[in-house]
C-alpha cells in the first residue's frame, strides 16, 4: 500500500468539484467559490452570490462553472486559465519531442 502526503487547505467548503481535466478544484466557501489548481494554489475567487453557495459543477468540456446558492441565484462563470509552471512546461516539451 502506497501512501502520500496529505495537503490541506485552510477553508470551510460546503461543496467541491474537480474540472473534467483534473487541473482545477472549485470549492464553495460561503458566498464565494475558490478555484485552486491541482497543487491547491489559488487561481481565482469567483464572487456574485449574496448567500451560501450550495452547488458547484463544471461543464463537461471544462469551459464553464455553474454555481447555485441559498440566494436563489444560479450563476455561470468562465473557467480561469491556469498557466503552466516551468516544470510542467519542461515535461510537456520533453514528451512532445518524442512524438
Amino acid at each position: 500500500m502506497t501512501t502520500g502526503a496529505v495537503t490541506t487547505v485552510p477553508v470551510v467548503a460546503q461543496r467541491g468539484a474537480w474540472s473534467p481535466d483534473g487541473r482545477l478544484l472549485a470549492l464553495a466557501t460561503g458566498d464565494d467559490v475558490l478555484v485552486l489548481d491541482e497543487r491547491l494554489r489559488e487561481v481565482a475567487t469567483l464572487v456574485g452570490h449574496t448567500a451560501t453557495v450550495y452547488g458547484v459543477a463544471f461543464r463537461p468540456d471544462g469551459t464553464r462553472l455553474a454555481t447555485g446558492g441559498r440566494d436563489g441565484v444560479m450563476a455561470l462563470f468562465g473557467v480561469p486559465e491556469v498557466a503552466e509552471d516551468d516544470a510542467e512546461r519542461a515535461v510537456r516539451e520533453f514528451l512532445d519531442r518524442g512524438r
